[in-house]
């Protein structure tokens, strides 16, 4: 007997008029039919905004909401749609993202036969021009704690793969709006620290599909400005104040979280020719007692080398690969499975 749980479905949009009908009609087509829809509009022109409008008609069961706040984002369309929300679970999708016709059935039944977790975590495939194209696994499962992979930016899962408690979102306070970059990622993170109980069921077949395109979407915006930098530093500090304060701040927590450091000092060269706000992010690393003095002089030796004249791509990945080996040889040993496992299978 199929269960009759409401699952209220978020998904922002802006201006995404020539890829959200083909979203909205993979969740018409669901085998599981208790579902609410809930379309954030975070700001799209006229003609955008009415066309949506003339979709959302079709559907009773399909809402679309304007941002009613002044802050843009996804992650304040998130939010406004998780109040909004009247289901027993909650899932995010974005406005050009697919699901397979069984994805809320599966999740559902999986999650009411595990009444005590707050999330389940499902797998999900990155596509480019179409489903039946050629597809890869967004991540795979290994034995490595979860926290630490997500600390190290090793995403196990994507915003769409949770399926969450709506109550358990919400009394972790949903999404960071003050974030401009990291948003989905910083939730994540903030979920398993935060002892929220979940369980993966990675090892099903994908039932979501992520369209990879080169379209900005609304979480993109700014990327490679030097503020997004300084925001995931601050997100990144974050971690370590809220892992210290719960007594989780392990040696191999912290390797994954200064290894991210030293990537971050990277970034500012190699963005932006900044050696002084590298420099300036290592001293707040060594301030917060993260490195001790070698690790530190090490590390500052190969940027204070540096001048906007001599920066060379190649060679600083050949240093900075030194420099971080020297200190931290755990971090060439754990690679990354984002986007490189093919998947061969069918998607029910």
């Amino acid at each position: 007997m199929q269960a009759n749980q409401l699952v209220s479905i978020i998904i922002p949009t802006y201006n995404r008029v020539d890829f959200i009908p083909e979203t909205i009609n993979s969740i018409i087509q669901q085998t599981y039919s208790n579902w609410e829809a809930i379309i954030v509009d975070d700001g799209s022109d006229a003609e955008n905004f009415l066309t949506i409008q003339k979709i959302v008609e079709q559907d009773s069961r399909i809402q679309l909401h304007k941002r009613f706040k002044e802050t843009k984002g996804a992650s304040v369309c998130r939010n406004i749609g998780l109040k909004l929300a009247t289901g027993k679970y909650t899932l995010f999708l974005d406005s050009d993202d697919l699901l397979a016709p069984n994805c809320l059935e599966v999740r559902v039944k999986l999650m009411d036969s595990n009444p005590t977790i707050d999330f389940g975590v499902f797998q999900s495939v990155v596509f480019k021009e179409n489903i039946k194209g050629k597809t890869v696994l967004w991540n795979i499962d290994t034995n490595e704690d979860d926290l630490l992979r997500f600390l190290r930016k090793d995403a196990l899962w994507q915003t769409t793969s949770p399926l969450y408690k709506t109550s358990s979102l919400l009394n972790i306070g949903g999404f960071d709006e003050n974030l401009i970059i990291w948003q989905d990622y910083e939730l994540h993170t903030r979920t398993i620290y935060s002892d929220l109980e979940y369980r993966k069921f990675l090892d099903l077949a994908p039932d979501f599909y992520i369209r990879h395109h080169q379209r900005e979407s609304i979480s993109q915006k700014g990327f490679k400005r030097k503020e997004a930098l300084l925001c995931r530093e601050e997100i990144l500090f974050g971690f370590c104040n809220e892992l210290k304060k719960r007594n989780k701040f392990t040696k191999g927590r912290k390797n994954a979280l200064v290894s991210a450091f030293i990537v971050h000092c990277k970034g500012w060269i190699e963005a932006f020719l900044d050696v002084q706000n590298a420099k300036r992010l290592w001293a707040r690393v060594y301030d917060a007692r993260l490195v001790n003095y070698f690790e530190f002089s090490l590390i500052n030796f190969y940027l204070q080398s540096y001048t906007t004249e001599k920066i060379n791509a190649s060679v600083l990945n050949r240093i900075s690969r030194k420099a971080i080996s020297l200190i931290l040889p755990f971090y060439f040993d754990k690679r990354t499975f984002l986007n490189k496992v093919r998947y061969n299978g069918q998607i029910n």
